[in-house]
C-alpha cells in the first residue's frame, strides 16, 4: 500500500465519524424537536378547548339570561291589564320581536279549584271547546284529578307545531317543581321540554316565571317559553367558535350525569332552580401535529440540514402565534385607551366649561359664584390626578416597575389626610369608629396607604350606598382599615373577579368613568406591602377591608413621624366631618 494511502483512508474514516457524529445529533435534535412540539400542540389544543368551553357556559347563561328578561317583559303585559285576549297576547309578542331560539312562549293563570267551574266559563266564551287536561306519556289529553289549585295554558304561540291549550302545567311533577320555584323565588324557572308542548326541541328547555298581583304578594299565573338551546347558544357564541366545537348541555339535578369522556371539558352550573353540566369539545381529532411529523420524517434520514428546516417551519408557527398574541395585545390596549379617553371627558369637560365661563363672564359672576366654579375645577382635576395616579400605576404593575417605600407609620393619620379631600370623599355620610391606641403603628408605604383608602371610598361613591363607615381596629399580629357602605354589594357569581383587572362587577349599570382598576391595584400595593385587601358581604353591608402588618411601638425620630394628628370616632356629612379629624405637617 502506498504511503500516501494511509492519510486518505484516516480522512475516510474520520468523514464517517463526523457523519455519523452529525447524524446522531441530528437525530437527537429531531427527537427532541418533535417531543417539543408535540407537548406544545397538546397545551394549545387544551388552551383552545379551555376557552372554547368558557365561551359555551358564558352562552348558555347569557342566553338563558335573555330568555328572563324576555319573559319579565312579557309578565308585564297581566301585570299592567286584568283581561288579555289571546289576539292581544300575540300582538304584544310581535311587538316583542323575534328572539333565536325562542320557538314558543305561552301564559297559565292559577286557578284555584274553587274557582275552576267560573273560570272554564269564561274561558269557553272566547274559546268554545276549551278544556282543562292532565300531563300522560300514554293517553292524549286525560281529565284532570281533583287538587287545590290548577295552571291551564290560556294564550300561546308558536313558530311551529300547536299549543295545547288547557294543559295543566301543575299536572306534570317536574313542570309543577318549575312553577314552584318560580312562585317561591321570584326568579327564572328553567325545566326540560315535555311532548306535550308539541314543538319538536331535542336539545331544550322551558323557562318560567311567576306573575304576580300588582301588590306583589301572590302568584296571579306563570308566563313559558320553549327554548330551543342549540340556537340560542349558537346566536351567542362567535361563528368561528360555532363550527369548531362539539357541546352538550345535560340537566343532572335528578343525579343523571352524562358519561365521561376523554379530551372534553366541562363545568356544573346551577341554573333556574336546577342543576346543568356543560360539555365540550373539539371537533379537530387530537392527532399528532403535522410539524411533528415532518421533523420525524426528516430527522430518520439523519439530515441535519432537514432538521433545521423544521426548526425554521416551528419558528414560523411561533412567529404566527406571537403575532396573534401582539394582536390581541394591541386589541386590548385599545380598549382601554378608549375607556381612558371616556372617563377624561367627564372631568375635563367640567374644567374646560367653568374654566370658559370664568374666562368669558367673570364681570357678571359674583364671588360666590366664581368661588364655586374654581372650586368644582379644583375638584374635578382632583378627580383627573387621581385617574392618572391610577393608570400610572397599572402601567408600572405590567411592567413590573412598581415599588413600595415601607416606614413607620400610623393608619389613623393616612385616613384623616384623605378624608380632608373633598374630591376623594365623594358623596354621602362618612363615619368614623377608630379603635387603634397610640402606640398602633404599621409598617407600610403612606403615600400607597392614602391610594387605597382613596381608591376605597372612591369605590363606595360610585358604586356603594348612602352611608359609608371607616373602621380602624387592631388585630392578631396587624390593623385592618375596614371601609363599609350600606349599598347593594357585588352581584351574587361576580365575588371573585371583584379584584381583577379592567373587571367591572356590574358594568350594564357601572358610571362611563369606570375602569375597573382600582381595586385591583388596592390588593396589589397591599400584598406588596405584606398586608391583603379583602371583600365581604354580611348584614347588609358592603366592606372592603385593608390589613397592614403592625410593629411594636418606638420611640420615632421627627424623620419618621412627619405628621401630628387626631382621629376621634365622628362623621362625615356633606363635606364637613363630626368629631376631630386633623392631619399636619
Amino acid at each position: 500500500m502506498p504511503a500516501e494511502a494511509v492519510p486518505q483512508h484516516g480522512k475516510r474514516r474520520g468523514a464517517l465519524r463526523l457523519a455519523a457524529a452529525v447524524g446522531a445529533a441530528g437525530l437527537v435534535v429531531t427527537t427532541m424537536s418533535a417531543g417539543w412540539i408535540w407537548h406544545r400542540s397538546i397545551a394549545a389544543r387544551q388552551t383552545r378547548l379551555d376557552a372554547a368551553g368558557d365561551s359555551v357556559a358564558a352562552a348558555f347563561v347569557h342566553g338563558v339570561e335573555e330568555v328572563g328578561e324576555w319573559l319579565s317583559a312579557l309578565r308585564g303585559l297581566y301585570q299592567a291589564s286584568d283581561t288579555v285576549s289571546q289576539d292581544e297576547f300575540s300582538q304584544f309578542i310581535g311587538i316583542l320581536g323575534p328572539k333565536p331560539g325562542l320557538d314558543a312562549v305561552a301564559y297559565a293563570p292559577l286557578v284555584e279549584a274553587a274557582d275552576l267551574e267560573s273560570f272554564l266559563t269564561r274561558a269557553q266564551a272566547s274559546s268554545p271547546g276549551f278544556e282543562v287536561t292532565a300531563w300522560s306519556p300514554e293517553v292524549p289529553q286525560p281529565e284532570i284529578a281533583p287538587a287545590a289549585s290548577y295552571a291551564p295554558i290560556l294564550h300561546g304561540v308558536t313558530s311551529h307545531g300547536e299549543i295545547p291549550f288547557g294543559f295543566d302545567e301543575l299536572s306534570e311533577p317536574r313542570r309543577r317543581a318549575a312553577l314552584d320555584w318560580a312562585a317561591a323565588s321570584g326568579g327564572l324557572a328553567l325545566t326540560p321540554v315535555l311532548p306535550v308542548l308539541g314543538v319538536p326541541i331535542d336539545n331544550g328547555f322551558v323557562g318560567v316565571r311567576a306573575v304576580n298581583d300588582p301588590s306583589g304578594t301572590s302568584v296571579e299565573g306563570f308566563v313559558l317559553a320553549a327554548v330551543d338551546l342549540t340556537a340560542t347558544i349558537d346566536e351567542n357564541l362567535p361563528a368561528s367558535t360555532v363550527s369548531s366545537v362539539t357541546w352538550t348541555v345535560t340537566d343532572v339535578s335528578d343525579g343523571h350525569a352524562p358519561a365521561q369522556a376523554g379530551g372534553t371539558w366541562r363545568r356544573a352550573v346551577a341554573l333556574g332552580g336546577r342543576d346543568w353540566e356543560v360539555t365540550v369539545g373539539l371537533q379537530s381529532p387530537a392527532g399528532l401535529p403535522i410539524d411533528a411529523v415532518l421533523v420525524m420524517l426528516e430527522g430518520a434520514g439523519g439530515s441535519i440540514v432537514a432538521a433545521a428546516a423544521s426548526y425554521l417551519l416551528v419558528r414560523r408557527a411561533q412567529s404566527a402565534r406571537e403575532l396573534a398574541n401582539l394582536q390581541d395585545a394591541a386589541r386590548a390596549k385599545n380598549s382601554f385607551l378608549a375607556a381612558v379617553s371616556h372617563a377624561l371627558r367627564t372631568p375635563l369637560t367640567a374644567v374646560l366649561g367653568y374654566g370658559r365661563l370664568l374666562q368669558e363672564n367673570s364681570a357678571d359672576l359674583s364671588a360666590e359664584e366664581r368661588s364655586a366654579m374654581v372650586g368644582a375645577i379644583v375638584s374635578q382635576a382632583a378627580e383627573l390626578e387621581y385617574l392618572l395616579q391610577d393608570v400610572i400605576a397599572v402601567t408600572r404593575i405590567e411592567d413590573g416597575l412598581l415599588s413600595v417605600q415601607p416606614r413607620r407609620m400610623s393608619p389613623g393619620a393616612e385616613v384623616a389626610l384623605v378624608l380632608t379631600d373633598v374630591a376623594a370623599i365623594g358623596r354621602g355620610h362618612i363615619e368614623i369608629i377608630d379603635e387603634l391606641r397610640a402606640e398602633d403603628w404599621v409598617i407600610a408605604d403612606p403615600y400607597r396607604v392614602r391610594q387605597i383608602i382613596r381608591i376605597l371610598l372612591d369605590n363606595t361613591a360610585k358604586h356603594g350606598g348612602s352611608w359609608v363607615k371607616i373602621r380602624l381596629t387592631r388585630v392578631a399580629g396587624g390593623v385592618t382599615v375596614a371601609v363599609s357602605d350600606n349599598g347593594g354589594g357585588i352581584p351574587p357569581g361576580s365575588e371573585d373577579t371583584v379584584f381583577a383587572r379592567y373587571q367591572r362587577a356590574n358594568p350594564r349599570h357601572s358610571q362611563p368613568e369606570t375602569l375597573g382598576i382600582g381595586l385591583s391595584i388596592g390588593r396589589q400595593l397591599a400584598r406588596m406591602m405584606g398586608g391583603d385587601l379583602t371583600y365581604r358581604r354580611a348584614d347588609g353591608w358592603t366592606t372592603f377591608e385593608l390589613v397592614l402588618t403592625v410593629t411594636p411601638m418606638i420611640e420615632l425620630t421627627p424623620a419618621d413621624s412627619p405628621f401630628s394628628f387626631a382621629l376621634t370616632a365622628g362623621s362625615h356629612q356633606g363635606g364637613s366631618t363630626t368629631g376631630q379629624l386633623t392631619a399636619a405637617q
